[in-house]
């Protein structure tokens, strides 16, 4: 069975988000785009596996996707280069940062590897009980 390569893209610049997404488009990946974590909450749940790439700057924002899930892959894109702000974020759980300005195929090359981390990880995962995040 062949799992759809999802990502979850939360980003505070539309325009560099539709940018973001439609390079990732063009490289079979299905990305739902959310301004804001709270949007993403009221439609969506933690129960499809999926990449979360996180450019918003919110403190609890990896925190709570970390309390639903230890394996969904999450990368951490900061505005600037700020060293206090990408290690909180390696603290609360993301898998890996970057720093604006984004040099686009670094970013790609992160987010094929760490799905294909995940896609590894997953298998070995105990499944989770049903109804559970």
């Amino acid at each position: 069975m062949k799992t759809e390569k999802k990502i979850v893209l939360i980003h505070e610049n539309e325009a560099l988000a539709k940018l973001i997404a439609k390079r990732l488009l063009m490289a079979d990946f299905d990305v739902n785009y959310f301004a804001s974590f709270e949007s993403y909450l009221t439609t969506h749940s933690f129960d499809d596996p999926a990449l979360y790439i996180i450019a918003i700057d919110d403190k609890n924002i990896i925190k709570e996707i970390r309390k639903r899930s230890l394996l969904f892959p999450v990368i951490h894109i900061s505005p600037e280069e700020n060293s206090e702000t990408n290690l909180r974020a390696l603290k609360d759980g993301a898998d890996q940062y970057m720093s604006a300005p984004l040099d686009m195929n670094e970013l790609f090359m992160r987010v094929h590897i760490a799905w294909e981390k995940y896609m590894i990880l997953s298998r070995y995962a105990p499944p989770r009980p049903s109804g559970t995040m």
